[in-house]
């Protein structure tokens, strides 16, 4: 009985570990690999303006995800991709993507988490640390209230951030979402 507690004690621990692993062997979303050449996806993203010239818009190419998604931008330092953001706007859409990473990257650390809905501005982070990526749903909100009447807009950015250059191995599986 004592063994069967410990297992089941320390299995979530390895199965978040397992999920973790997906995301440094996926390194990147989708299509995009952090480590690439922009040069790569030339077709398919727009040049960079004046005021981000190292960030480039994907031209709405992506297949999988492309309802739930607002829009796709690759970070770039000296040609190679460093960085990907993914933005999302709607409630569905930010539900939708939350289960995702999370079926897919496990629970991650839940760094703020301010549910409140007093006017003003408020924030929930959730991060997933592999080795050699990170990635860090940054949920924001406002709420604003008007002669008693309360409005809320909501967005979130999902952020793919090379680490190190660590090599893993492993496969994802054939149908893995992200």
């Amino acid at each position: 009985m004592p063994r069967f507690l410990i297992v089941a004690l320390l299995l979530p621990i390895f199965c978040n570990a397992q999920s973790v692993q997906n995301l440094d062997i996926k390194n990147g979303f989708l299509q995009f690999h952090l480590g690439d050449s922009i040069s790569k996806y030339k077709e398919i993203v727009e040049k960079p303006g004046k005021n981000t010239p190292n960030v480039y818009r994907i031209r709405n190419k992506f297949d999988k995800l492309k309802d739930h998604l607002l829009s796709i931008s690759l970070v770039v330092e000296n040609d190679i991709i460093t960085e990907i953001d993914v933005n999302l706007e709607k409630d569905d859409n930010i539900t939708y993507m939350d289960d995702a990473m999370k079926k897919a990257y496990g629970e991650g650390l839940l760094v703020d988490d301010d549910k409140g809905m007093a006017p003003g501005y408020h924030k929930s982070n959730r991060a997933w640390e592999g080795k050699r990526v990170i990635a860090l749903a940054k949920k924001s909100r406002f709420v604003l209230e008007v002669s008693g009447l309360v409005t809320e807009t909501k967005s979130e950015t999902i952020v793919f951030k090379k680490e190190s250059d660590i090599n893993v191995s492993g496969e994802l599986n054939p149908d893995f979402q992200l």
